[in-house]
């Protein structure tokens, strides 16, 4: 598995998935073993317990593949205070005026670039490995590159990088990533 970046709050994020998903693993497998005890283990008298044993299947590879993800995952160093503001990186509060290649319709957007699994759209926060963040990583102010994102094919001018979210409170903020 390849390496991924997190913060403390993605780590915690992470671990706290985990253990739900353990939870709801162990509650589980007290219903399979009631639905044992209560008509058999074949599947051809008890389908429900064929039910279980699928989603159990499920929720095994859901737990493997979250400790997959927090053996490859590497803790960020706090976010410096100002932030950088020479090139977008993890920490970045980046201001990006985004293009539709097909119709030429430009919206402005602030997003704050995260780590792993951090993505709120609600608090404009953007996990590094989204396409749009990915397509910001290294640029400066004034950059202009092009990318494709689920939506379709963009440009992307990148207008400011901001020293905090004070510096980005006038700016428009916006939701499509």
């Amino acid at each position: 598995m390849n390496t991924i970046h997190v913060t403390p709050r993605g780590l915690g994020f992470l671990r706290d998935e985990l253990a739900r998903v353990q939870s709801e693993y162990a509650d589980l497998c007290g219903e399979r073993t009631r639905a044992v005890e209560l008509s058999g283990d074949g599947w051809h008298d008890n389908p429900y317990l064929n039910h279980l044993q699928q989603r159990e299947a499920a929720l095994n590879h859901e737990i493997a593949r979250l400790l997959g993800l927090l053996a490859s995952a590497v803790l960020l160093d706090p976010v410096p205070v100002p932030r950088p503001t020479n090139r977008t990186a993890i920490g970045s509060i980046v201001t990006c005026a985004v293009t539709d290649v097909r119709t030429g319709s430009e919206q402005r957007q602030t997003w704050e670039i995260v780590g792993y699994g951090e993505t709120q759209r609600d608090l404009h926060r953007l996990a590094y490995n989204a396409p749009l963040a990915r397509a910001l990583l290294g640029c400066s102010a004034g950059d202009v590159v092009e990318a494709t994102l689920p939506a379709g094919a963009v440009e992307i001018e990148i207008v400011v990088l901001h020293s905090d979210w004070g510096a980005a409170s006038h700016c428009e903020l916006a939701y499509h990533a």
